[in-house]
């Protein structure tokens, strides 16, 4: 069901269900939009019916806005194309586990188990790329999936937010940055190359909820909010049911000390976004490789 490309993939983290990026589009608006700035909106509507707790995943009706950003397109990309074959193709697979049967509609948010899957692929290659080029390899090609774990019984509703247990990967490959690009410049105009493994491991005791966004590593928080389940929503049935919102708060706490506040340290904190900001560039980058320190924030 994934958009593969090039037989590669990449890792990455997000919520919901069978998706269609991008509508066509004016030429004129393709080339406005950011290149690789993706911004996710997740809502999930009102399931019909007839999708019962068996029905799997790729029948759940959801609402996703992916803006992709697109600073510059290739000159074989036509009016006619770059809307529709824009290089990506995004698919969104939400497999929600069954919660167990304790999970009563007021401790939902704590304790849901699920999956989920944002692949974003490349249709075509342009005709430069060669397999000698890192490109081939991650071009423009990003999967999020975030596994969630159960949840320790220390975990109370009150402290969930902080304490939840997952590991999240996300991979963005680069391809070349335009010879136009400098340093200062590149947190708005280049193609990223950003990895982040995060792994959350429970929070020190002096981590308060009011104190943790400044004080977690490469940490991911994710908030799932249930808002108001139906009263035919019973413990017995499947989380298909559920309506819920994912919120992703990513946070870099300890920033290199050639980091100062004006250049990226107040940029961390996002909301139903997925930004890329350019920390820094080793000494040694060349148009040809680029090497890059990142913070991606979420929100």
């Amino acid at each position: 069901m994934f958009v593969v490309v090039c037989n590669f993939d990449i890792v990455d983290h997000d919520n919901n269900v069978l998706f269609k990026v991008l509508g066509p589009c004016c030429p004129c608006r393709c080339a406005t939009e950011l290149f690789f700035q993706v911004r996710i909106l997740i809502a999930i509507i009102q399931l019909p019916a007839i999708v019962t707790p068996g029905r799997c995943a790729t029948e759940l009706y959801f609402q996703v806005r992916i803006l992709l950003a697109i600073f510059q397109l290739p000159a074989t990309v036509t009016p006619c194309r770059c809307a529709t074959e824009l290089y990506f193709q995004v698919r969104i697979l939400v497999a929600i586990i069954q919660l167990p049967a304790t999970v009563t509609p007021g401790r939902c948010a704590t304790e849901l188990y699920f999956q989920v899957r944002i692949v974003v692929a490349i249709i075509q290659l342009p005709a430069t790329v060669t397999p000698g080029r890192c490109a081939t390899e991650l071009y423009f090609q990003v999967r999020i999936l975030v596994a969630i774990i159960q949840l320790p019984a220390t975990v109370t509703p009150d402290r969930c937010a902080i304490e939840l247990y997952f590991q999240v990967r996300i991979l963005v490959a680069i391809i070349q940055l335009p010879a136009t690009v400098t340093p200062d410049r590149c947190a708005t105009e280049l193609y990223f190359q950003v990895r982040i493994l995060v792994a959350i491991i429970q929070l020190p005791a002096t981590v308060t909820p009011g104190r943790c966004a400044t004080e977690l590593y490469f940490q991911v928080r994710i908030v799932v909010a249930i808002i108001q389940l139906p009263a035919t929503v019973t413990p017995g049935r499947c989380a298909t049911e559920l309506y819920f919102q994912v919120r992703i708060l990513v946070a870099i706490i300890q920033l290199p000390a050639t980091v100062t506040p004006g250049r990226c340290a107040t940029e961390l904190y996002f909301q139903d976004r997925i930004l890329v900001t350019l920390i820094q560039l080793t000494a040694a980058v060349t148009p040809g490789g680029w090497k890059l320190y990142v913070c991606t924030r979420t929100r």
